[in-house]
């Protein structure tokens, strides 16, 4: 296939059913010569080779100066090692699953592209996993905002699409936070840093919540550490 200059595209990729699918979706996104918007979702099919973000990171690295918006949804081999995302000079737009990014500190930084203004981090999975939102997770995003705001980044804006299973019976977790009120809590820390965050409509109450594990007080809730954010 021959590059073709000028060519603004768009690209959807869903990486099941091929053994070689990586070297498939190499093969295609060498092909135009400018690639502005591009999305992978992994269907998970046991017989498919397992992706990374490490993986997808060398599929659209010959785009980083054009690629201006991103969608990775859940991927088998999460983690943001070697995904550095850095020097995408163009990148606007970020929506990633936080089963691909993991939760490990000093990695968040490798999502902070020079011109990013937009983060989606979503928490759905078709496998619909029973999720939490716990200290791990607010430490992450804190950490991810407070970078940010020191790099003096343009980001503005963050939207966590969150789901949990509204059902006692699953709740695995010990957690016994809100996962909303923790994000009120996040929003209103790093709006001083210019950011504002906003996430989709709680589908479990509060009542059902302290039904699964009991009421707590809004100081009993914040009184164990956790990551500040510095503006």
């Amino acid at each position: 296939m021959r590059n073709i200059p000028g060519l603004g595209l768009s690209m959807q990729w869903m990486g099941c059913g091929f053994e070689d699918s990586s070297d498939i979706l190499h093969r295609l996104v060498a092909w135009p010569a400018k690639l502005e918007h591009f999305s992978f979702t992994e269907c998970g099919e046991e017989d498919s080779r397992p992706w990374s973000l490490s993986t997808i990171a060398s599929v659209i690295f010959p785009h980083k100066t054009t690629l201006r918006s991103l969608t990775i949804g859940e991927v088998q081999e999460p983690g943001l090692v070697n995904f550095d995302l850095t020097d995408f000079e163009s990148l606007e737009h970020l929506s990633l699953s936080a089963w691909a990014t993991g939760f490990d500190a000093g990695y968040e930084t490798n999502l902070l592209a020079p011109r990013l203004t937009k983060f989606r981090w979503s928490f759905t999975t078709p496998r619909e996993r029973v999720i939490d939102f716990d200290d791990e997770q607010e430490n992450w995003l804190r950490r991810f905002a407070a970078a940010a705001v020191a790099r003096k980044l343009p980001l503005r804006e963050i939207f966590i699409q969150f789901y949990i299973q509204p059902s006692c019976g699953q709740c695995l977790s010990v957690n016994e936070i809100y996962a909303w009120d923790r994000m009120k809590h996040i929003a209103r820390d790093i709006q001083a840093g210019g950011i504002s965050l906003s996430w989709a409509d709680p589908n479990m109450s509060r009542e059902t919540w302290q039904d699964c594990f009991g009421p707590l007080t809004q100081e009993e809730v914040y009184s164990t550490p956790r990551a500040t954010f510095t503006p």
